[in-house]
Parts: structure tokens; C-alpha cells; sequence
């Protein structure tokens, strides 16, 4: 990874809010969905598979918590970092490291392995899809207890610069369903520093992409 090569340390940030610089664009593979101008290139069929699979009931289970931070860059310059998958260990307060496999150049499978409230091991495995405006993944089934989580990220113009949102929802298991309000404040929290990690790596890698080789 390239915040890796360039020695950004992991969550390095605080809970300042980060307004990103401007810079280069990073080079793209040709099959990636990729932003041109105010426009975005995007097949039909890219397009039905960014739509969320299934929905679920139970409502009393369920968590949800959203997050948004404002970047002074532009939004074709933002996507290809929140299109790189691997980008989610640096930034996942519950990750220590992330798999990915890329299916096809938009689709893929990611495994985490972490822990949550520092403590707890976690692994679980996602799908993802990249879309014109970000990605978004759900998780496999697989997560020891039941747990099932889905989220992702987006990208939005604002001005000269762009909003990125993260949401995350999780349907937890009928045994942890007494914690739910202790779930939501932690995922509020982690999503608080999680996103101003996110700033701080696009400001970095953008900063590395300006400097001349």
C-alpha cells in the first residue's frame, strides 16, 4: 500500500476536522468506474450491482450510525482512494489488517481481523461493490455470534471540494440485542476518528502524487 511506502503511521489523527489540499490524480486500471469532469463513468450493468442485496427485519436489533467530512479536493480525485479497498485498514478503528481479493475490477471479497472495543477478536469477510460514487460492502455471513453488518462510503461535490459519508449498519444477535445503545455510541465513535484518518491519508497520498518524481 502506498501510505505504507510512504510512511504515513496509522491513525495519526485526532478528532479535528481535516480539510484536504488539492492535488494529482492517481493512475486508474482501465476497467475501474472512472470520474470524468462533472460526469461519471458508469455502465447500466455496474450500476444494478451497486444496489444493496436484501434488507432486514427486527428492528429492535439493528444499529445504525452515519458520518460526513468535508475535503477541499475534488471528488475525482477523492474516489480512487475510497475505491482502494486496503485503504480500510488504516482507517477501521476495528481492523488490524485487511485481505482483499478483487473478484473483478469492481467486485471483490475483503477479510478484517481486529478487534472491537479494543478487546474483543473480531474477523469477518464482505463483499464489496465499487460505484460511481463510492463503494459499499455487506458482510458474508460468517461473523462468529451472528453479527451482520453492512456499510460503505460515498463521495459528493461540494464546491471546489467534496463530502464524504460513511454509514454503517449492523443487526445484532438477540443475546446482544440489551447493548444496542452501547453499540451505536461506540460505531459513533470509532466513525468520528475513522473519518478524520480518512482525511488525513487522502491529504498525504495527494500531497506524495504533487511532488515530482
Amino acid at each position: 500500500m502506498l501510505w505504507r511506502r510512504i510512511g504515513i503511521p496509522r491513525r495519526s489523527v485526532g478528532n479535528e476536522v481535516i480539510h484536504v489540499q488539492t492535488g494529482g490524480t492517481p493512475e486508474r486500471d482501465a476497467a475501474t468506474p472512472v470520474a470524468t469532469g462533472d460526469r461519471l463513468a458508469f455502465s447500466p450493468e455496474l450500476r444494478a450491482q451497486t444496489q444493496p442485496r436484501g434488507g432486514w427485519t427486527g428492528r429492535l436489533r439493528e444499529s445504525s450510525a452515519e458520518r460526513a467530512v468535508m475535503v477541499d479536493h475534488p471528488v475525482e480525485d477523492v474516489l480512487p482512494h475510497l475505491w482502494e479497498i486496503k485503504n480500510v485498514e488504516y482507517c477501521e478503528r476495528k481492523a488490524d489488517e485487511v485481505t482483499v481479493t478483487p473478484e473483478q475490477p469492481w467486485t471483490g471479497r475483503y477479510v478484517i481481523r481486529g478487534r472491537i472495543f479494543g478487546v474483543l477478536p473480531w474477523t469477518d469477510e464482505f463483499r464489496y461493490v465499487l460505484h460511481e460514487a463510492g463503494f459499499h460492502s455487506e458482510d458474508t455471513g460468517h461473523c462468529r455470534g451472528g453479527l451482520r453488518i453492512n456499510g460503505g462510503f460515498t463521495a459528493e461535490p461540494r464546491g471546489a471540494g467534496c463530502r464524504i459519508w460513511h454509514y454503517e449498519r449492523y443487526l445484532l444477535p438477540w443475546p446482544l440485542a440489551p447493548l444496542k445503545p452501547v453499540v451505536t455510541a461506540y460505531v459513533r465513535w470509532t466513525q468520528r476518528r475513522e473519518m478524520c484518518d480518512l482525511a488525513c491519508l487522502i491529504e498525504k497520498l495527494e500531497q506524495h502524487d504533487a511532488v515530482p518524481d
